[in-house]
């Protein structure tokens, strides 16, 4: 039956209180698109159903649905912004080459030099910090590394307060450097906030030097032996590596600490291993002992970096093949203190060292 002058009075009086119901419900709209349904002579089981997809009114009941109570509004805490990587055009998988220097720094020469890596102080030679502004020319082309004593405390950095600090174990054979406790605390805070301040200058890396303390007795005795003194060193490489890169992106280079390359979480500790006078002057006993150790950090995928010094430009030709034949990145200067940029009186590039 059709909806129009034929229906029913009963079908008549349903759909009329369905659209006085739709009407006192302030459903205005629906109650026009029945009647008007109807009126176009729609069925009308058809037309209550249209009406019921739109105002969830059952078509048999003449008692509006109550209104659900609005459910409130939860304003998500906001996830806190990481702090913003250092950026450089240079990543760490192109490193091939790199250049040390501590002293004497022209960063007009450093910006154009073809080292790929460079590992440098976070200052000049007059104690002043490098701003992140005046590395940026060389940040573009390189990736940088700041240097870090972290088993030593030295009386000449900032953060020094006296050889009484808690985390001081006892001095070292040079003036105003101090063998660190790895363990405490206040230590770890203090090379976390030097880190901060590497990565706000704009050092994308971060170069721990000094990784074989615990060959000293008197860093070995403190923790118990030199295999504690070793375990500790391990712990504190994984607790600043797992600062840097979490944070900021940087990868971290140890120096020395051939003895730890072994030990159970080293390839997750370090990205880099650095030794000094890997072959130059060495007897052949030592230096397969070295290499030896070295040899296992490149199988397990680590940059293997090599700093040798010597006067004479063929010997440095020499020490460059020799490493890159062990798959090393070998850096060669005249300077012993790291106060030059390459090989004097030539061209960087020629020592390089670059590994295709």
């Amino acid at each position: 039956m059709k909806c129009g002058l034929k229906l029913t009075n009963f079908r008549c009086i349903l759909i009329l209180k369905q659209i006085t119901t739709l009407v006192s419900t302030g459903s205005l709209l629906a109650a026009i698109s029945l009647l008007s349904a109807c009126s176009a002579g729609f069925q009308v089981s058809s037309a209550l159903n249209a009406v019921n997809a739109t105002s969830s009114i059952p078509a048999t009941s003449g008692s509006p649905t109550p209104t659900p109570s609005a459910t409130p509004t939860v304003t998500p805490t906001p996830t806190p912004t990481p702090s913003a990587p250092v950026t450089t055009s240079l990543s760490w998988s192109q490193v091939n080459s790199y250049a040390i220097q501590y002293n004497n720094v022209s960063l007009t020469a450093l910006a154009a030099s073809p080292y790929k890596m460079l590992i440098l102080d976070r200052g000049d030679s007059n104690g002043n910090d490098w701003t992140k502004s005046a590395l940026a020319p060389v940040a573009q082309s390189h990736v940088l590394a700041g240097y870090i004593d972290g088993t030593h405390a030295e009386n000449w950095r900032a953060y020094w307060t006296s050889a009484s600090a808690p985390y001081i174990i006892g001095s070292t054979s040079y003036s105003g450097e101090y063998y660190a406790d790895l363990k405490n605390t206040a230590w770890l805070s203090i090379m976390t906030s030097y880190i901060d301040a590497l990565a706000a200058q704009g050092f994308t890396a971060i170069f721990i030097d000094n990784c074989d303390a615990y060959n000293d007795s008197k860093f070995a005795n403190f923790y118990g032996s030199q295999a504690a003194g070793e375990q500790a060193t391990l712990q504190f490489l994984q607790t600043l590596r797992n600062y840097a890169f979490s944070k900021y992106n940087m990868r971290l280079i140890a120096n020395n600490g051939l003895e730890l390359i072994t030990l159970t979480g080293y390839s997750q500790a370090v990205d880099a291993v650095m030794y000094e006078d890997i072959f130059n002057g060495q007897s052949a006993s030592n230096i397969t002992d070295v290499t030896s150790s070295l040899n296992h950090a490149v199988s397990m995928n680590l940059l293997v970096l090599d700093a040798e010094v010597t006067s004479s430009l063929t010997t440095a030709q020499s020490l460059v093949q020799t490493a890159a034949g062990d798959h090393y990145l070998p850096y060669v200067t005249t300077d012993e203190n790291y106060g030059t940029l390459g090989f004097a009186g030539q061209a960087s590039g020629v020592v390089a060292g670059e590994i295709p």
